[in-house]
């Protein structure tokens, strides 16, 4: 009777981690890819100028923190310009009309002036980068709203 009693635990508990398994890395998916990048890199700027005008660039680790990968962001995959007002859009393209750096001191932010709808004023806003920028530490990609950005040197 114990045997059949202990499988039968066994069994039980067996099945009851499987699912709190796979719930926890549900969980875990799920908040890398809702935002988060800024515990995991170093040095974020968005560059104001040239080829990469409005691009996040940035040293992030990888998941054992033990290396770390230089990434960069095509901002305007993420941000609007919404009446003058920097705000998250997918294929936004806020870059192209706003001036935008990071708000010195804390990289998580980034400063935007931005036309209004009908070009006649600049409006002064921010944004907290970290709310919908993910980074995932085993593909060594930073992305949002599904858009990845790219590795490099």
């Amino acid at each position: 009777m114990y045997p059949r009693i202990l499988l039968s635990l066994a069994i039980f508990l067996g099945g009851i981690l499987s699912v709190q398994g796979l719930a926890i890395k549900a969980r875990n998916a799920s908040a890398t890819l809702e935002g988060g990048y800024y515990a995991h890199c170093l040095s974020i700027t968005v560059v104001e100028h040239g080829d990469y005008k409005g691009w996040l660039s940035g040293v992030c680790a990888d998941t054992y923190g033990s290396r770390y990968h230089n990434v960069q962001l095509n901002l305007n995959d993420c941000l609007m310009n919404l009446n003058g007002f920097i705000n998250w859009g997918e294929n936004g393209n806020a870059m192209k009309s706003c001036n935008c750096n990071s708000k010195k001191g804390q990289t998580q932010f980034i400063k935007c002036e931005c036309p209004n709808g009908a070009h006649d004023m600049w409006i002064t806003s921010e944004l907290d980068l970290n709310t919908n920028i993910y980074y995932d530490g085993d593909t060594h990609t930073i992305g949002c709203f599904g858009h990845e950005g790219v590795e490099g040197a």
